[in-house]
């Protein structure tokens, strides 16, 4: 494998925008679907914006920086974790002192996660997109505030430390590493709320935020655009109008994949039927939820199922 400073260096002399593909870098993203790389001097004065074929988290422990993607800067600094979507053009720039961060690459398209308790589930999904379809404005990049960096930064060591270790119960130390640094990571959000990428321009009304929330909680409930509209004063054309600008989604498109997002993660962590699934996450035809599925996934529920088992035999 390649020093870091020898990848970045190369990286910043090739044209952008560019799209890095990280498994040859990284052989633990086959096995663990998770890589993590510590970079405790990191400075970058240049913006040499490039993309991941995974997800990325940059746990910032120390240090400023910005934060860019295409024209958008965020301000960067030391107790926070940014989550980049998969194929997001971005970069970040630092202040003369550098950081000290950790880069986690995550393929969550083959790889299951660890399972965390219920009540932290549909943070963790809102959080992470477990599907490039699931992009939309507002989820590019994520950024939620973290109180402890240590913390975080005791379990990434960990796992660094271990996925190069041969020793008996290497897995198991970096899958339990690994769930403990998410179980923090939603724990995190949930006391600080996190902060989405910037939808264009400023003058959405607020209802289309709750809106968006409330098809977030409420997916597998019955949704009707007239119903909707009516509750906002609104008429059904502009509720489509504004929900399309502000998400780069219909409302429809937008409830469909939160509906099939949430059906990944029971696939993932559970055993029901695909049927009683398929119900549970709003879904009242069957030959219609398998459809949708396959188009998402390129494959149905029960070969996801399968694949995932799989993926976890070979582990």
């Amino acid at each position: 494998m390649k020093s870091k400073l020898i990848l970045y260096k190369q990286m910043a002399k090739l044209p952008r925008p560019l799209v890095y593909t990280i498994e040859s870098q990284f052989p633990s993203l086959r096995r663990y679907g998770l890589a993590v790389d510590h970079f405790p001097h990191y400075r970058n004065f240049k913006n040499h914006q490039h993309s991941l074929d995974v997800v990325l988290l940059s746990v910032i422990l120390r240090g400023r920086g910005r934060h860019i993607l295409g024209e958008e800067i965020y301000e960067e600094k030391g107790g926070s974790i940014a989550v980049t979507h998969y194929g997001q053009k971005h970069d970040i720039v630092t202040d003369r002192a550098g950081m000290d961060v950790y880069n986690v690459y995550l393929d969550l398209r083959h790889h299951p996660l660890p399972v965390l308790p219920e009540s932290l589930r549909p943070i963790l999904s809102a959080i992470l997109p477990i599907h490039p379809q699931f992009q939309h404005q507002l989820n590019r990049r994520v950024w939620i505030r973290i109180d402890e960096p240590r913390r975080f930064a005791v379990n990434l060591m960990r796992i660094e430390q271990e996925m190069e270790s041969t020793a008996p119960g290497a897995l198991e130390i970096v899958q339990h590493s690994f769930q403990i640094f998410l179980i923090d990571l939603c724990r995190a959000a949930q006391r600080h709320g996190f902060a989405p990428s910037l939808a264009p321009g400023d003058t959405i009304p607020a209802w289309v935020e709750t809106l968006r929330q409330e098809l977030d909680r409420d997916f597998a409930a019955p949704h009707d655009l007239h119903s909707l509209a009516r509750r906002a004063g609104v008429s059904v054309a502009y509720v489509c109008r504004l929900f399309k600008t502000y998400t780069g989604k219909t409302v429809i498109e937008y409830l469909v994949e939160r509906r099939i997002q949430a059906a990944i993660w029971k696939l993932r962590e559970g055993n029901d039927k695909i049927i009683s699934l398929a119900l549970a996450c709003g879904f009242n035809d069957l030959a219609y939820f398998n459809r949708v599925f396959k188009r998402i996934t390129a494959m149905t529920p029960s070969q996801y199922r399968r694949s995932l088992r799989k993926a976890s035999r070979e582990n």
